[in-house]
């Protein structure tokens, strides 16, 4: 604000609010101002929006200080197919641990449990990228998969399971979309 920007149009810009949340400003189909909003983490600039199927948008810093945010003006986007809505299912029972039990390498295992109104969905969990600024916390996505074809409309119950070798000691993870964090008990 206050800035004296020389006349442009469209003018695209966004903002990102101290609260984590993230608004992309830009014309609209018809040229008006279309502000769209989502939640951001800081540490990437990554915006995920709240309508599911813009996906997500990641700013890459080039510098900063306390007048300027210089961007690398080339944006990744990744587009999501809009997902079942969350309303008809949903997913807890999460459990971590890092079992350091000998031999080899400890293993971080994360696993909980999803409830889907018909058959056929697949859930799992993947590294979010890029994580965070906390080396103790792991971020996971949960992906669902909905069926592609008519299923049985039966309540179903998914095991979700995620495990990764790792040296690093994780205090908690962290899962989205929901930001459920599960702290990671250590199993010697």
């Amino acid at each position: 604000p206050g800035f004296a920007f020389p006349p442009s149009f469209p003018r695209r810009g966004f903002q990102i609010n101290p609260d984590g949340v993230f608004a992309r400003h830009g014309p609209g189909p018809s040229d008006e101002p279309v502000t769209v909003t989502g939640r951001w983490v800081a540490e990437a600039i990554r915006a995920d929006f709240d309508d599911p199927g813009l996906g997500s948008e990641t700013l890459r810093i080039l510098s900063y200080d306390q007048d300027r945010l210089t961007l690398d003006g080339r944006s990744e986007r990744r587009e999501t197919p809009p997902p079942e809505p969350a309303a008809s299912w949903q997913c807890g029972r999460w459990y971590a641990s890092l079992d350091r039990q000998p031999p080899g390498v400890p293993v971080l295992r994360v696993t909980g449990s999803c409830r889907f109104p018909t058959a056929g969905y697949v859930a799992g969990l993947r590294r979010h990228e890029p994580q965070g600024t906390n080396p103790r916390q792991l971020l996971l996505d949960l992906v669902v998969h909905a069926p592609d074809t008519p299923s049985a409309q039966v309540l179903s119950e998914v095991e979700v399971r995620y495990e990764e070798e790792t040296e690093a000691g994780f205090d908690s993870v962290l899962i989205f979309p929901e930001a459920v964090s599960v702290p990671v008990e250590e199993v010697w």
